[in-house]
């Protein structure tokens, strides 16, 4: 068996607090007029091509074909992107600092938009402690695509038996399985720590 040298990180839902209601909810008075608009406007599915490499320019001529009535709102997502960010998870952040004071190699493999990454990278200091970030907009490809994964581990030049990788997505986690990773699915920074833990990465305290 391999030695798990690396950790990788997915980042919304781990380390990032994102959610687009943190954004819509100084549009949308309820919550019920935010999930009408998020079904119409087909957010999410819009919101996944963006994260697989297209523009948001050109989705959103789409949505004005089938959904004009949301356009304006739609807009606002790219235009306003960091405040459907509530934040670090800073848990999990305390925990990566500490893998960072180990020397522990990290790397960061994550669903989303080659436009709106960069303004979190920019805004959030612990983006540097990586050596390595993949993000599926700058690839056109995405997870759970084992072709992502795949490569992720060619650029970084490790195996999927040296790595860890966690992410909050259950299909993701056992994707990165399947081409060899070890992986936790993410539920938390303490139950995250205690797995870190089991695996040798982190110090136990009593």
């Amino acid at each position: 068996m391999e030695k798990i040298n690396a950790v990788v990180f997915d980042f919304g839902g781990v380390l990032i607090d994102w959610s687009p209601w943190y954004l819509y909810q100084r549009v949308f008075s309820k919550k019920s007029e935010f999930e009408k608009f998020m079904v119409e406007s087909r957010f999410h599915q819009w919101n996944e091509r963006a994260d697989c490499g297209e523009n948001f320019a050109d989705l959103f001529l789409e949505v004005a074909k089938y959904s004009p009535q949301w356009l304006s709102q739609v807009r606002m997502f790219p235009e306003n992107f960091l405040e459907t960010v509530g934040g670090a998870i800073d848990g999990t952040v305390q925990i990566l600092n500490e893998l960072k004071v180990a020397n522990v190699p990290l790397y960061g493999l994550t669903n989303w938009s080659a436009e709106t990454f960069p303004l979190a990278k920019a805004k959030y200091k612990f983006f540097s402690h990586f050596l390595n970030i993949v993000v599926s907009g700058e690839e056109k490809m995405i997870k759970p695509e084992q072709r992502f994964y795949q490569l992720a581990l060619q650029r970084w030049k490790l195996n999927g038996g040296e790595c860890l990788f966690i992410d909050d997505k259950l299909a993701n986690i056992q994707a990165a399985e399947k081409v060899g990773m070890k992986a936790i699915h993410y539920q938390g920074p303490d139950p995250l720590r205690r797995d870190l833990q089991e695996y040798g990465f982190l110090a136990i305290t009593k």
